[in-house]
């Protein structure tokens, strides 16, 4: 019988780290290398600016679910069988993702992918806590976490260094057979996460949800992940239609952008220790939703400055919310809240951000869009004086 493993030290598993976060690096990439790719899509597909915002948005519904079934899965083949399976599946719907030649063919495979790439994190996170000692999650779970950030940061540069060589399809395909190739790696070297997962637990679900503290994370999450994912995915349409700006410039600016981002991943955690979660998250939020609305009569090197300026700003925000979510609910409700927390905030700031963004560029309103957008972001920062912690407890292994 599978029992929880014994944590040890982050020297010791430093293996499957690297592996696990090359599995998330990969199924990050999947999804968002269409971000550079969208101006191109557009034409080929003959899409709108709100349907390319939409296929975001069922990308951002899949990976929901994704995540919510991983918990299920998990329990029925481990968390090790849950990465390799996601690994495998995000290679494969890729694929077949670029010989998808309707829009609604895409909307599905493009929900597949992100269903696929969902079920990692959960049993990553899990493998992780309970493999690597207390004392070194910091250096596991730091490791794994710039995924994202790398992944913004080489996607647009890889669309720009690829399209010279090969066409956009033979680019994914390759991502595919890349994510599926780190599945079988996985499977015949990865030894972590061979124990089983917790089912979720409904009744505990409902306790979560009847928190009003869990709910005003979720819109300050959602605000954050809009700020962050949600402008990234629509921002070469803004400045290719509303700046003027070439594709190719536009696409080596947003993974450029990115960079500032990738190291200061860690900085939001120091301030939140010294300042206080409160400000510091506030302050992100605020400041963060400035430079979007910075951006709207910007031109020239300030509009470029902003452009960095902006996401680096976000990046503050994220390590202090995660603490924030841990102590907005009971102990024993922790990991209940987490499984559902970001995932339902995706769904705003990864979806519906930009879907919204793209329909207001739809009516030549671009400008208006990020408008909004800005303004929101600041604006959810009044939510944090009304949220209240409850007392949290630090624990290793399942």
């Amino acid at each position: 019988m599978t029992v929880c493993p014994e944590p040890v030290s982050f020297r010791h598993k430093i293996g499957d780290v690297l592996l696990l976060s090359l599995l998330f690096l990969l199924g990050f990439l999947a999804r968002f290398v269409f971000v550079p790719l969208m101006p191109l899509l557009e034409g080929e597909l003959r899409m709108g600016h709100a349907q390319a915002g939409s296929l975001f948005l069922w990308m951002a519904v899949g990976f929901v679910s994704g995540q919510i079934i991983s918990g299920f899965l998990s329990s029925r083949i481990h968390h090790r069988g849950t990465l390799i399976l996601s690994g495998l599946s995000v290679g494969g719907v890729l694929i077949f993702t670029p010989w998808a030649h309707s829009l609604a063919l895409l909307k599905l495979l493009l929900t597949a992918l992100g269903l696929a790439a969902g079920m990692h994190l959960p049993s990553a996170v899990a493998t992780l806590a309970a493999s690597v000692s207390r004392r070194d999650w910091g250096k596991a779970m730091g490791l794994h976490q710039t995924a994202p950030s790398l992944g913004m940061v080489l996607g647009p540069l890889l669309v720009e260094g690829a399209l010279a060589w090969m066409s956009w399809r033979v680019l994914v395909v390759t991502l595919g057979a890349l994510s599926a190739g780190a599945g079988i790696l996985y499977a015949w070297k990865g030894g972590s996460g061979a124990f089983p997962g917790r089912r979720p637990d409904i009744a505990s679900l409902g306790d979560v949800l009847r928190l009003p503290g869990f709910w005003i994370i979720v819109v300050l999450f959602g605000a954050g992940i809009g700020a962050a994912v949600g402008v990234y995915s629509m921002l070469p349409l803004f400045l290719v239609h509303e700046k003027g700006w070439a594709p190719g410039p536009a696409n080596i600016l947003l993974g450029l952008s990115r960079l500032p981002g990738l190291l200061l991943t860690f900085l939001g955690g120091w301030l939140a220790d010294r300042l206080g979660i409160r400000i510091t998250m506030g302050s992100a939020l605020i400041l963060s939703g400035l430079a979007l609305v910075g951006m709207i009569p910007a031109q020239g090197r300030l509009l470029v400055v902003l452009v960095f300026l902006q996401p680096a700003l976000i990046t503050l925000f994220f390590a202090p919310a995660f603490a924030a979510l841990s102590q907005a609910v009971p102990p024993v409700r922790r990991s209940i809240a987490t499984s559902f927390g970001p995932p339902l905030a995706f769904v705003i700031g990864g979806g519906l951000f930009p879907f919204l963004i793209g329909r207001f560029g739809d009516l030549g309103a671009f400008s208006t869009g990020l408008l909004g957008a800005g303004a929101y972001v600041a604006a959810v920062s009044a939510l944090l004086p009304l949220l209240k912690f409850h007392p949290s407890a630090d624990a290793e292994g399942c």
